[in-house]
């Protein structure tokens, strides 16, 4: 078994992240993309933000009645230093190179490194 983040993970499976490239933003700690690990085969697949905009780590949202390992949404939110603005961006995790398949923007911009998880509303109280 292998330990990513808070995550167990047997060997056959996949991992996605956030990403910074080496000459993002030199000096500064920013993910700038995603990145899709197969942990088996050691396939990567990316998708990489415009320049200037961030996002924080990613979420992984299972989608209802998913049979396959990366039968599920990515979900990361991101700061748009150009356009002074956040938005909540989803991918599906099948095909992370394709780019988001869903942005919601939000009603004010966040700090970068803001962090997340995905949890079904049924499990939390009050929801």
């Amino acid at each position: 078994m292998q330990h990513v983040g808070r995550l167990e993970l047997e060997p056959a499976d996949v991992a996605g992240a956030a990403a910074a490239r080496d000459d993002a933003e030199p000096g500064w700690f920013l993910f700038n993309g995603l990145v899709k690990h197969v942990t088996l085969t050691g396939r990567e697949e990316s998708y990489q933000f415009e320049p200037g905009v961030f996002c924080s780590e990613v979420g992984v949202a299972p989608r209802v009645g998913g049979t396959e390992e990366d039968d599920a949404y990515l979900v990361t939110l991101t700061v748009d230093m150009n356009r002074d603005l956040s938005e909540c961006v989803v991918f599906r995790a099948s095909d992370v190179g394709r780019g988001p398949i869903v942005r919601a923007q939000l009603p004010e911009r966040i700090a970068s490194g803001t962090h997340s998880c995905w949890a079904p509303g049924d499990s939390v109280n009050g929801w």
